[in-house]
């Protein structure tokens, strides 16, 4: 059975949220070669990026405690309390750290048992097209491309694509181009790896 998966899939595993666990499971069916596990290569760049926008938050939000940290420090009240919010500032660099790491981690284990969907014109000119045809963003339509391109090569078995953005991805417009080609669409990780069990 073929599974599709996206971004959320990798992020899920990689931060530990609150599906992370049946995402690990679905990765291990893949691992046992009980599926075949495909995910777009932008995804993983998309992953990637994510990462990138959440540390230069955190390293945004640690100078502005830094400069208030020297400021109350400054001043006799606050100077003790001031010394103790030095943790804070310590756990934001350290968490984003641990997070690039486990990261790695995760889209090393994931890419070796899977297949990554490549970009090729007609998944392009699909993403252009999806963008009007169902007022996708340029992020969502180059996931849509890429999924719907792989799975007009495929063969008439089962297949499935898990994604938990519902709203974007939920409407029947797009559910029935998704079952045109066999591929059930779901939006929860629970779901979908009771689907993919119930298959046998």
């Amino acid at each position: 059975m073929i599974v599709y998966v996206e971004s959320n899939f990798i992020l899920e595993l990689a931060y530990l949220q609150e599906e992370s666990d049946v995402c690990l499971q679905i990765l291990e069916l893949a691992i046992a070669k009980k599926i075949q596990l495909i995910v777009p290569n932008y995804c993983v760049a998309e992953a990637y990026h994510s990462w990138v926008m959440k540390s230069n938050k955190r390293l945004d939000l640690n100078r502005k405690i830094g400069e208030e940290i020297r400021e109350l420090s400054r001043s006799l009240p606050y100077a003790n309390s001031a010394e103790g919010l030095n943790g804070i500032a310590l756990l934001l660099a350290e968490s984003t750290d641990s997070e690039k790491q486990l990261l790695d981690q995760r889209i090393s284990e994931i890419l070796a048992h899977s297949t990554l969907i490549a970009f090729e014109p007609a998944t392009i000119a699909t993403a252009i097209a999806s963008q009007a045809d169902f007022d996708l963003s340029v992020q969502d339509s180059l996931v849509y491309g890429s999924v719907m391109t792989h799975l007009q090569h495929q063969s008439t078995q089962q297949k499935c694509f898990i994604t938990k953005n519902s709203r974007d991805f939920g409407s029947s417009d797009i559910q029935t181009q998704f079952s045109q080609y066999n591929c059930k669409l779901l939006f929860k990780f629970q779901a979908g790896l009771g689907f993919i069990q119930r298959q046998g």
